[in-house]
């Protein structure tokens, strides 16, 4: 990167910059470069001071690999994780993550419901949007042991829908 270039990011006022460094005409292998300011200068560094712990090879790799590899995706994770417990912040927190984590855990207890009642030969038609409604907010281990106790599909249903309120046709205790 040209000096000349760095003072324009200085002026305003950038901690870091990050320069791809091209595969043709250059020197150096390809890769990032990380720049940080310190004082009045930016110095190269390996690792981002912005993203603590995202090296430039890391970042390099989950800017220029289409699609994302597996450990791009961990040092992704490793550096938001880092960054959320210095911020006192975990996933959860956020309305979207926190939303995605509940759909994949409610999808997980359909499947999980789905194979036993298969298992057990009874025909297991759960559609996933509705009765992830149905089934969502009720622990695995009751969904389970509802399975395993019906005698069909239907009578599965009412009891998680007795679960979910009183007059439960199984008393609301369970199968």
């Amino acid at each position: 990167m040209r000096r000349r270039k760095l003072g324009i990011y200085k002026e305003s006022g950038f901690p870091e910059i990050w320069a791809l460094v091209p595969w043709e005409s250059s020197v150096r292998a390809p890769g990032l470069a990380i720049h940080v300011r310190h004082g009045e200068e930016y110095r190269e560094e390996p690792t981002s001071r912005a993203f603590p712990g995202w090296r430039a090879e890391e970042i390099f790799r989950a800017l220029t690999e289409a699609p994302m590899s597996e450990g791009a995706w961990r040092a992704l994770e490793r550096t938001a994780l880092a960054m959320g417990a210095r911020e006192g912040t975990a996933p959860e927190d956020d309305p979207l993550m926190r939303s995605q984590s509940a759909r994949a855990y409610a999808q997980g207890h359909l499947e999980a419901v789905a194979q036993v009642l298969e298992a057990r030969g009874i025909a297991a038609a759960l559609d996933a949007r509705e009765d992830r409604a149905l089934l969502g907010g009720l622990p695995g281990d009751a969904l389970v042991a509802a399975a395993l106790a019906c005698t069909d599909t239907a009578d599965f249903r009412r009891w998680v829908l007795g679960r979910r309120g009183p007059g439960a046709a199984h008393g609301g205790d369970g199968p």
